[in-house]
């Protein structure tokens, strides 16, 4: 169906066939202003116009033509001007016929015409006048104004749009609470914080971080018996190895960062984290993070010792360190002078602190170990003790009984605690498995006369120990009784007793053979409550002096791991993060924000303990604050490592050609990166140097993608852009096969080798206006370099990341099983 043009008495109309003539089509704008001054113009009266409503190009003047690009568009603010509209419709001029209205019309009686000189025009004579004037000139002039109050316009609704952003922010959303009275002191004192702040300005970048360290400071010097002893606990996390690109920070995210941004090429598997738990009181902080490929001993000595000391610095004792029977965590215990098997030389579960000479005593997560003591029996099926033979097959007869019989002997034992395999992390099952519960239930078994249990009193004492061991290891109600009871005076001879004995007959366990268990492959599911077991004796007196009783739960691994919890749950679905997903999850931690743990994880909160803030440290500045002081800069203690030097590039392995593909390829890109560069560019000149007048099909074989591509709504790059990206290309290609992981070319050094190579050659064909703009490296020419590499950069960078990660998850087990368990039943 044709549309015709919406001006009277024209009769041009728009069909399928008449796209490629010389006359164009336009529609109304929808912008109330402007589409108001198409319809005054028509001067067609009741006159509305519709979607379908067309006016063609023959009633504008040329100036309201851009034609510097490939495509031909309207100026903004254009109006249609030219019509041949008929006399009714055309402005008349009455005459003036009064006396009044004549004389005003006459010429000023004091302005005399100059005098003409023979062989001049009067119009050469009128040209010197001021007063004369040019329509030409004041038309344009004219348009000039109107565009001018058309920008005016756009900053004033988008300065009113700002401040209507800003009103909504929380230092005026807490100004409004307080005029409706609903805010208490104690929570207007505590929303306050974050008045007048961003949560981007916190820095939780990979590091000991000093924004949280000298908060733990302040409130050690404010309550020096709350914030002065703490146990410190390390554990990693694994992650998703997964390459990103941050545009704000300009950086490839996902490789190794042991604090200091070093260039390694290995990429990230695991984020090692450093916490503190007050010995009194229940808080804890995380303190530092750092993300590695495998956890080595020797790298995590260091990062302990540096944590250590950081500590210190600040008066903050360290009283012990928590972590799991990981082989690396032994390994680095053996390299800070411990001695934890039992092979002939004495036990030493404690190393010297490097700043104070004091002793830090090792513990061993009590969650874990229980795992382990579990696991053991399980996969060795019976062990031998002082008073007979345990075996797991008494579990298994006791699930079965009471499945035959329909009914439990008061105890959680179910099928999925006999088979665990599929929920092994899970302490709950673990504790359920090894408890007081089960030891009496298969007692009352073998006393109701049942076969298979005559022979079970081995595995009731030994269920008995380990279940008293982790009690005792994991108290946390002040007000419990028995082995659940914190350790304190009244009890402390009594358990003292309990643990010796405990002790002498986890060491008298024998594999089948007669091996000792504890010299065994899985030696740490008697060792490691061994090792407690020394360390308590040695470090609970010395608590004792100091406070009325201790609370063993204080040491236990729980809360990092709920830690590790709350950062799984705030990814939703996804419940393995990357780097920058789990550097995003620490900095809300940090102060407060959205993080919560898990109710349905492998480790469920025990009491109240919860995350300090940075809030108080960080919310503002000092006002005394020096600039020239760098300390004050950074939030992240110096790395105990020394950076690394950076990629050596090679001149020689700059290759000349690209195949057909990338040719191809790089022209396509080349006209994205005009059209993002074009947004930020507001000289026309350097504007229309950019983009090529001629048709892809007229500049050779690499735009043959291009034409291919082209609906008419492509950007055709010059030929000087097309070369600024080539050269980028060759650069990070470069630099790529000098790396095994990722592009480790930055986008300084792309400005810089790029910038080198074109050096001053014309590229652009700007010619006379290079010397119009500054000298030096910051003209036009210089810079729109610098924009096009800036624009080009990103996307590339985006795009390396994007097929690394691909590279890496390809044979991700864990995304396979995960998925299958996430929406199975769905």
């Amino acid at each position: 169906m044709p549309d015709f043009c919406a001006a009277y008495g024209c009769s041009n109309q728009r069909t399928e066939t008449s796209k490629d003539n010389a006359v164009t089509f336009h529609r109304f704008p929808k912008e109330g202003a402007r589409r108001q001054a198409w319809v005054q113009a028509l001067k067609r009266e009741g006159f509305v116009p519709k979607p379908r409503t067309l006016i063609c190009s023959c009633h504008f003047v040329p100036d309201d033509f851009d034609r510097t690009g490939q495509t031909v568009r309207l100026r903004e603010g254009a109006i249609p001007s030219i019509f041949n509209f008929p006399k009714h419709l055309s402005k008349r001029s009455r005459s003036r016929s009064s006396r009044t209205s004549k004389s005003a019309g006459e010429p000023y009686p004091t302005q005399q015409a100059p005098a003409r000189e023979p062989g001049v025009s009067v119009t050469a004579v009128l040209q010197d006048h001021q007063y004369c004037l040019d329509p030409v000139t004041t038309k344009k002039k004219l348009k000039e104004y109107q565009d001018q109050i058309e920008k005016l316009r756009r900053e004033l609704r988008n300065a009113k749009d700002r401040e209507r952003r800003q009103r909504k922010t929380v230092r005026c959303l807490l100004q409004e609470l307080k005029e409706k009275n609903m805010l208490t002191e104690e929570l207007q004192q505590k929303l306050d914080f974050y008045s007048g702040r961003w949560l981007q300005t916190v820095d939780a970048s990979p590091g000991l971080n000093i924004c949280l360290l000298d908060m733990l400071q302040k409130r050690k010097l404010e309550d020096p018996d709350r914030f002065g002893q703490v146990c410190m606990m390390v554990d990693g996390m694994s992650i998703k190895r997964q390459m990103q690109y941050e545009a704000h920070t300009r950086t490839m995210r996902g490789l190794v960062d042991l604090g200091m941004g070093l260039d390694e090429t290995a990429v990230a598997k695991e984020a090692l984290v450093f916490m503190v738990v007050g010995l009194k009181g229940h808080w804890k902080l995380p303190i530092a993070f750092y993300f590695v490929s495998t956890v080595s001993p020797d790298p995590q000595k260091i990062l302990l010792l540096n944590a250590l000391e950081a500590l210190h610095d600040r008066g903050i004792k360290v009283v012990c360190v928590t972590m799991d029977g990981h082989i690396s965590n032994i390994a680095m215990c053996n390299m800070l002078g411990c001695q934890l098997k039992l092979d002939g030389h004495p036990l030493k579960t404690s190393f010297t602190h490097p700043s104070s000479g004091e002793d830090v005593h090792l513990i061993m997560d009590p969650c874990h170990m229980l795992k382990l003591a579990r696991n053991m029996l399980k996969n060795y099926g019976s062990i031998i003790s002082p008073s007979g033979t345990v075996k797991w097959q008494h579990i298994v007869d006791l699930n079965d009984v009471q499945e035959r019989e329909g009914l439990h002997a008061a105890n959680k034992i179910t099928r999925r605690h006999v088979d665990f395999e599929g929920q092994k992390m899970k302490v709950s099952v673990a504790a359920q498995t090894l408890s007081r519960s089960v030891a009496l239930a298969l007692t009352a078994l073998k006393d109701a006369g049942y076969q298979q249990f005559t022979a079970s009193s081995a595995t009731v004492e030994f269920i008995q120990v380990i279940d008293r061991l982790f009690d005792l290891m994991n108290s946390r109600n002040p007000r419990a009784g028995g082995f659940k009871s914190p350790l304190g005076s009244r009890n402390w001879e009594e358990m003292l007793g309990f643990m010796a004995e405990a002790r002498s007959y986890l060491a008298s366990l024998k594999m089948i053979d007669g091996t000792p268990l504890h010299r065994s492959r899985r030696y740490l599911s008697v060792m490691g409550f061994i090792i407690n077991i020394s360390s308590f004796t040695t470090m609970i007196p010395a608590l004792l002096e100091t406070q009325q009783y201790v609370c063993t739960y204080r040491f236990s691994q729980d809360h990092l791991e709920l830690f590790f919890n709350s950062v799984r749950a705030s990814g939703g679905w996804n419940n393995n993060p990357s780097v920058v997903g789990f550097t995003n999850y620490f900095r809300h931690v940090m102060v407060r924000c959205g993080i919560n743990p898990g109710e349905t994880g492998n480790v469920q909160a025990q009491d109240g303990t919860a995350c300090l803030s940075a809030i108080a440290i960080s919310s503002a500045v000092p006002a005394d604050d020096d600039d020239d002081d760098d300390e004050n800069d950074n939030f992240i203690l110096p790395s105990p490592y020394d950076p690394t030097a950076g990629l050596v590039l090679d001149h020689t392995y700059l290759p000349n050609r690209f195949g057909a593909l990338t040719e191809n390829a790089i022209v396509y890109i080349a006209g994205f990166v005009v059209k993002c560069v074009q947004k930020k560019q507001k000289c026309e000149v350097c504007c229309s140097s950019l983009v090529s007048s001629a048709l892809p099909s007229t500049l050779g074989d690499n735009y043959h993608l291009l034409a291919l591509r082209n609906n008419g709504g492509l950007l055709i790059p010059s030929a000087g852009t097309v070369k600024v990206v080539q050269c980028a290309e060759q650069c990070i290609r470069r630099v790529c096969n000098v790396s095994s992981a990722a592009c480790q070319c930055s986008e300084a050094l792309l400005q810089r080798v790029v910038k080198a190579e074109i050096g001053s050659e014309d590229i652009f064909n700007l010619g006379n206006h290079i010397e119009e703009t500054q000298d030096g490296i910051d003209n036009h020419h210089y810079n729109l370099i610098s924009h096009i590499l800036a624009a080009f950069y990103k996307l590339r960078q985006h795009h390396i990341a994007k097929l690394h990660t691909i590279q890496l998850q390809s044979k991700s087990l864990r995304r396979k099983l995960c998925k299958v368990v996430l929406f199975q039943g769905y």
